[in-house]
């Protein structure tokens, strides 16, 4: 299984979005203990609860919503993700021995900004052969000049 340590597992470990979507992030356990959810986001070194016991923590229900839609499985909706919600989420069950699975975020800049540099691609590959054509068509003229 993807993301496994100990009794926890997460599927996918990479999660991917654009500013302004929500993602879905899951894990499943082999047992009936409600998890616990914590998020490290850079620069800091510590992890912050955001869910305790399967239950969101006050002051974080804007941000996220979980489910447990069957035994051993929770599921964590980040809502309106911004560059500043990439880092790491990670699944806790068991106190004394913690078993826990890892998903990494990565939100990436608003989805027209990927528009934009596609566009941008597309112009520069067009000029290369039109400047291409250009020369091709100088070089055809002077050989033709010179045979004339």
């Amino acid at each position: 299984m993807a993301g496994v340590f100990g009794a926890v597992s997460v599927n996918p470990e990479n999660v991917g979005a654009f500013v302004g979507e929500n993602v879905t992030i899951s894990c499943h356990t082999t047992s009936v203990e409600a998890v616990d959810w914590r998020r490290k986001l850079p620069p800091a070194d510590r992890f912050q609860i955001f869910a305790f016991r399967g239950t969101i923590v006050e002051g974080y229900e804007e941000k996220f919503s979980i489910s447990n839609p069957q035994t051993g499985s929770y599921v964590v909706l980040v809502k309106n993700v911004q560059l500043s919600d990439t880092g790491q989420y990670r699944c806790i069950e068991g106190v004394d021995d913690p078993s826990y699975g890892t998903v990494r975020l990565t939100v990436n800049g608003n989805s027209c900004n990927c528009l934009f540099q596609f566009c941008y691609y597309i112009i520069q590959l067009l000029l290369t052969l039109l400047l291409s054509l250009v020369y091709l068509f100088c070089v055809k003229t002077l050989l033709l000049m010179q045979v004339l």
